[in-house]
């Protein structure tokens, strides 16, 4: 019985957590001593598959997952974060562009 008991041991660890036989108490509880034949009669071995809801949509005007937003108003709103972005990086190029030309105008007629 104790080799029985080692042996049940190590096996259990590898047994699917969706698997039934994983909770060998409710599997004791669940079984039936049969008399007449003087066997056990244990439970049917089943997986348990676990459905998971369908994933909700990434809302970038939320930054969050919704159920209210559509795939176009989400795709439109990165659309105008992209703009914008785009914008500011122009701007932030041209004043840049200002003033190093105006600088080279600057050093230039210092040097004649």
């Amino acid at each position: 019985m104790q080799w029985l008991q080692a042996v049940v041991d190590r096996l259990l660890p590898v047994i699917r957590r969706d698997c039934n036989y994983v909770n060998l108490e409710r599997i004791r509880a669940q079984s039936t001593w049969d008399e007449n034949n003087q066997m056990w009669h244990l439970p049917k071995l089943t997986i348990e598959k676990t459905q998971l809801p369908p994933a909700r949509p990434y809302c970038q005007q939320h930054a969050i997952h919704c159920n209210n937003c559509s795939e176009t108003s989400c795709l439109y709103s990165l659309v105008v974060v992209v703009v914008v972005v785009v914008v500011v990086v122009i701007i932030i190029i041209i004043i840049i562009y200002t003033f190093l030309s105006r600088h080279k105008v600057v050093t230039s007629e210092a040097a004649h």
